[in-house]
């Protein structure tokens, strides 16, 4: 889904984010020269808007920044100046996170080589630094919903001598004023509904079922894991439906948005596991909000739960029920394939019972595991 139909920008891959960089890439103007500042002199920005970045995103970027190395320098950051020798960061949060993970990583020899990054020295007063790098992310589908409406009611809060209203923020940044409307009103929508935009829930990558069912090793292998996040349009379907659950019912009105809250929270869970369409969402939410929809089990569990249902090693192989009963049926299916495999690689020095867990030749287990 495209950014322009209000998409939340987890989705987007390197690729993609990189294409959108080209074009919007900081060139230094006349005068202006690209340096070479220490990470350690660097800090983030206090009207960067985002609250989150995902360490997946991250990693790849760090790969891509390595595979380039020499050939294609990156491309710089811009900074303002501190007090001292110090930066405040206008843009480019993320590059700045991807080169402190190689440096973390690298070895002492070779620790030099991550401890700089590329920037462009720039002489903006607060106002310009924050509406900067809001727009920039905006312009790169950098934020999620909820991050771009904090950094709007950021600078209606800070800057309202210069930007009053929601429609002179929308005019300054040449954005329409609906829009501007909608995000702030997700970023003041109940905290679940927040992370499921923010943080989404993890689910297995495409053929890891197949993966685990051919693994030949002692150890289940490690299956990759993709985030699906709330976009926008389904974000403000659940929005709505939960707006409305809390207004129903004889129940005092905190009881009415706690149960609107479980019942909201637990359909957004079901749609991200099992990947629902648009369509759907938006049936199931006019269904709900009429009194139509199954209710959830009131064993149900809240989001947003990315702990793993098993661990596993080459001595036993633990499953946890509880999180188990999280999962749709493909992850159940990976987890019981997985199990299989383990179990036909047991050691002789290892028994196995019947709770569907290994455990080492003296029967002892994992405390609180199944």
């Amino acid at each position: 889904m495209a950014r322009t139909d209000w998409a939340a920008p987890g989705a987007d891959t390197i690729d993609q984010i990189t294409t959108g960089r080209a074009a919007l890439s900081p060139v230094p103007a006349k005068k202006e020269s690209v340096e070479e500042i220490d990470l350690d002199k660097l800090d983030d920005n206090p009207d960067q808007p985002r609250e989150w970045m995902d360490p997946e995103l991250l990693e790849e970027l760090a790969t891509s920044i390595v595979d380039r190395g020499t050939r294609q320098p990156d491309q710089p950051i811009i900074v303002r100046r501190s007090a001292g020798d110090r930066y405040f960061i206008v843009m480019g949060h993320r590059r700045k996170a991807a080169k402190l993970r190689l440096r973390d990583r690298a070895t002492a020899t070779e620790r030099n080589l991550w401890s700089t990054i590329s920037a462009i020295v720039r002489d903006v007063d607060d106002e310009k630094s924050a509406f900067m790098a809001l727009d920039e992310n905006i312009k790169r589908a950098d934020l999620t919903p909820v991050e771009e409406g904090a950094g709007y009611a950021l600078l209606l809060a800070r800057y309202a001598a210069t930007v009053p209203t929601k429609k002179a923020l929308a005019q300054r940044l040449g954005i329409d004023e609906q829009r501007v409307q909608r995000m702030i009103r997700l970023y003041e929508g109940p905290e679940f509904l927040k992370v499921a935009i923010l943080r989404g829930v993890l689910v297995p990558a495409p053929g890891q079922a197949d993966r685990a069912k051919a693994a030949s090793t002692d150890v289940a292998p490690k299956r990759r894991q993709a985030r699906r996040r709330l976009e926008f349009k389904p974000a403000m379907e659940f929005l709505r439906l939960y707006e409305q659950l809390a207004k129903q019912g004889p129940r005092s009105p905190v009881k009415c948005e706690q149960k609107a809250a479980e019942r909201t929270g637990f359909w957004i869970q079901r749609t991200l596991e099992e990947g629902w369409s648009l369509r759907r969402i938006e049936e199931h939410c006019a269904g709900a909000a009429r009194g139509k929809a199954a209710a959830p089990s009131p064993a149900a569990p809240s989001p947003i739960a990315a702990k793993p249902a098993y661990e596993s090693s080459s001595e036993r192989f633990v499953v946890h029920l509880a999180r188990c009963r999280q999962l749709g049926q493909a992850e159940r299916a990976d987890v019981r394939t997985a199990l299989l495999a383990a179990f036909d690689k047991l050691s002789e020095s290892s028994t196995f019972n019947g709770a569907g867990a290994s455990v080492p030749g003296d029967g002892s287990a994992t405390p609180g595991a199944t």
